[in-house]
């Protein structure tokens, strides 16, 4: 099988894309601790940030509106789904905590499984 474009073809379209990454993201590795133990809080869990950050690359954030329905109380509510480009090979996992402009956002899927690599998309909640 023969792939859709070549090697050089790929990196031309990833240098394109570093073009458009003109933010800092700093990626903050989170660590779930479930409170269970005695010396912790009992009564639930935390996120601890590790203390020094994983890395800073650039990245562009992309907001889009989204429709959020709630079953339970029969409503439907508009948010902003935020989608975070940064570079191929950046590592990045779901659950740990980025910073863009002194906001912060959790990583709710790291795009690990994308099949077209010009760039790395994650799905980010807004969390401040």
């Amino acid at each position: 099988m023969t792939a859709l474009l070549t090697s050089s073809q790929l990196t031309a379209i990833q240098s394109l894309g570093l073009q458009g990454m003109t933010i800092d993201v700093t990626i903050l590795p989170t660590t779930f601790d479930s409170g269970l133990d005695l010396n912790d809080d009992p009564y639930g869990s935390e996120l601890d940030y590790d203390s020094v950050p994983g890395t800073t690359v650039k990245g562009w954030l992309v907001g889009s509106w989204q429709n959020v329905r709630d079953i339970g109380v029969a409503t439907v509510n508009t948010t902003t789904q935020y989608r975070l480009r940064i570079p191929v090979g950046t590592t990045i996992e779901q659950g740990w905590t980025v910073k863009i402009n002194g906001h912060e956002y959790l990583v709710e899927d790291a795009g690990l499984d994308q099949t077209w690599p010009e760039w790395l998309t994650c799905v980010l909640k807004r969390n401040t």
